[in-house]
C-alpha cells in the first residue's frame, strides 16, 4: 500500500499478469531491521509479511543478522518490496561496519536462497579501480545467478 507500488505500476502488473513474487526470495542488506521494535506493528498493518498479516502473507521476514545500530532502513526497504511483490519470501542481513561484514552478509543471503539481493550500503574506502572484497562477493553471488542491485549508498547524484 505504498506510493512506490502505484508509481511503478506494480499493482497493475499483479492484476494483469498475476505476478506477485511467489517463488522468488529477495534479500535486503541495510543498517538494521527491528531495532526500534516496530516490525510487529508493520505485520499487523499488512506492511510486512508474518504471523497475523491481514492479507494472509504469513511467512515472516527471515533475519539472518541484525544491525548493532541504525534506523531500520532495511525494514523500510522490505516494506516497499512487500508492497510490490507480496508473495515473495523476504530475507534481511545487516551490512555491518566493515567491507568484510558486508561481503559476509552477501554470502549469507546467497546461502539462504536469495534470488535477488538489494543493498543500500556504502563504504567510501572500497577500491575504485580494482575489485575489493565487496565487489568480489557480488561477483560470486551473480555467478550463482543471483540478481544484485545496489542503491549506491543513497547518495543520488553524488554517486558513480
Amino acid at each position: 500500500t505504498s506510493q512506490g507500488d502505484a508509481a511503478i505500476l506494480a499493482d497493475r502488473v499483479r492484476q494483469l499478469l498475476g505476478l506477485d513474487g511467489t517463488g522468488v526470495t529477495i534479500g535486503v542488506i541495510s543498517d538494521s531491521f527491528d531495532l526500534s521494535r516496530g516490525a510487529a506493528a508493520d505485520v499487523s498493518r499488512g506492511d510486512l509479511p508474518g504471523f497475523g498479516n491481514p492479507s494472509g502473507h504469513g511467512t515472516p521476514v527471515r533475519v539472518l543478522s541484525e544491525g548493532a545500530a541504525g534506523r531500520d532502513e532495511g525494514r523500510a526497504m522490505l516494506q516497499v518490496i512487500h508492497d510490490i511483490a507480496p508473495g515473495a519470501e523476504l530475507l534481511f542481513a545487516a551490512a555491518g561496519y566493515t567491507q568484510v561484514q558486508l561481503a559476509a552478509s552477501i554470502k549469507a543471503l546467497v546461502e539462504a536462497g536469495a534470488d535477488i539481493i538489494v543493498d543500500d550500503a556504502l563504504f567510501p574506502a572500497e577500491p575504485m579501480f580494482q575489485d575489493g572484497v565487496v565487489a568480489k562477493a557480488v561477483d560470486a553471488a551473480v555467478a550463482t545467478r543471483v540478481v544484485y542491485f545496489s542503491a549506491a549508498g543513497n547518495l543520488g547524484r553524488q554517486s558513480y
